[in-house]
């Protein structure tokens, strides 16, 4: 079976478009989604500290595994990731909320 007939049976939806309302969520585990997508849209201007997942509860690390494995996958070619990403990028929520959480 070919992928394209694949994704007729089953389409695929991009776990960056499935858990976009929680990446854009306003608590602390919100903010490392952010920054994790962040981190694999570009790592040297956004790096993740992987210290972060030992405060993560199930959910949201099965969350982030699947934003990483999909990713690893499909790269910059997952364009709801990108637009995702240019998203927080430019949000107000970004550059203060995240921000803020980070300096304690």
């Amino acid at each position: 079976m070919t992928l394209s007939d694949s994704l007729e049976k089953c389409p695929w939806v991009s776990p960056f478009e499935t858990h976009r309302s929680v990446i854009f969520d306003y608590y602390g585990t919100a903010a490392k989604l952010r920054r994790v997508v962040m981190g694999l849209w570009n790592g040297n201007a956004h790096p993740f500290d992987l210290s972060d997942v030992a405060g993560m509860d199930d959910d949201h690390y099965g969350i982030m595994l699947e934003l990483i494995n999909s990713y690893r996958k499909y790269g910059e070619n997952d364009r709801v990731f990108m637009s995702l990403a240019q998203e927080i990028r430019t949000s107000e929520q970004f550059s203060t909320k995240t921000l803020a959480y980070i300096a304690g």
